[in-house]
């Protein structure tokens, strides 16, 4: 019994190994207000 539960408990954490591991999705492209305030940012800073 312990060593069929001990089995489930390993491909449970195989499984969240697996999960953890995909990489994130890459954050999206600044939108147009975006790049538009960091362009008056910068230019706010000289």
């Amino acid at each position: 019994v312990a060593f069929c539960i001990f089995l489930v408990v390993k491909a449970y954490n195989n499984m969240k190994k697996k999960e953890e591991a995909a990489p994130a999705p890459a954050p999206p492209a600044p939108t147009k207000e975006e790049v538009l305030l960091g362009e008056i940012r910068d230019l706010l800073k000289k």
